[in-house]
């Protein structure tokens, strides 16, 4: 009887072990939902004409943290003030004012795509909820600038320049005239050049920001269904035995 029992207390932790480790490979631990705005100069000329987003590149990143990047149909905003965006006295109320294009729900991040920022090819600031990328991002030599959005994102989950580890050529958050930038998706961690890394430390914070009740920006994604259904099942297997 007791050997039956120690069996049983092996198997179970085996079994919930290889469970979560299945639960972990079907999909993410968190998901953030993205906004894009596209700014016009109300003469007909629109940032980001071809609506690119890098998605690939975008996950490929974040796929670090365990986070789904998940990108809303696009908004649009005309405004010829906010077209040639100066950082330091136009992205607050840009990203902040009423009827830009924001979403309605405050956990959703707006990006706003905008012609030129001086200065800068993106601007993301915490706290906040706002992004501003420039059309240069998609003119960079030889495929763009792939990590800017994905690095912008992060200013938004509570990341800096050279807090949490940042500050090697080869750390998503690294300034970006100090930053390596990958020319393909090819050249991002864990393959190709090791770029746009992310530290466990910046990890944490990313998602201690992005779970804070003040920001909320994750979205907890739940074991799936079937899994948590046939841990259980198996569980009673494990325990129950026929009467004699």
């Amino acid at each position: 009887m007791k050997s039956r029992c120690l069996k049983r207390l092996v198997v179970l932790p085996l079994l919930l072990l290889a469970l979560f480790s299945a639960s972990l490979a079907y999909g993410y631990s968190y998901e953030l939902f993205i906004q894009p705005i596209q700014v016009g100069d109300q003469n007909n000329h629109w940032a980001n004409s071809a609506r690119e987003l890098y998605q690939s590149a975008m996950q490929k990143i974040w796929d670090q943290a365990g986070i789904k990047i998940t990108f809303l149909p696009w908004n649009s905003f005309d405004s010829a003030t906010y077209y040639l965006l100066n950082p330091d006295t136009e992205f607050w109320p840009l990203v902040n004012g009423a009827g830009h294009g924001q979403n309605a729900n405050p956990r959703v991040i707006n990006m706003f795509f905008v012609h030129t920022i001086t200065g800068a090819y993106g601007i993301g600031a915490w706290p906040g909820n706002g992004i501003a990328v420039a059309d240069d991002v998609f003119s960079y030599p030889p495929n763009g600038r792939l990590d800017t959005m994905a690095h912008e994102t992060g200013h938004n989950l509570g990341l800096g320049h050279d807090d949490y580890g940042a500050g090697g050529a080869n750390n998503l958050m690294t300034a970006g005239g100090d930053r390596s930038i990958p020319a393909t998706t090819a050249d991002i961690y864990p393959d190709g050049l090791d770029l746009d890394q992310l530290l466990q430390a910046q990890i944490a914070r990313a998602i201690a920001i992005g779970t804070d009740p003040n920001y909320n920006f994750l979205y907890p994604i739940p074991l799936p269904g079937t899994v948590v259904l046939l841990g259980s099942g198996l569980g009673f297997l494990i325990f129950w035995r026929p009467r004699r």
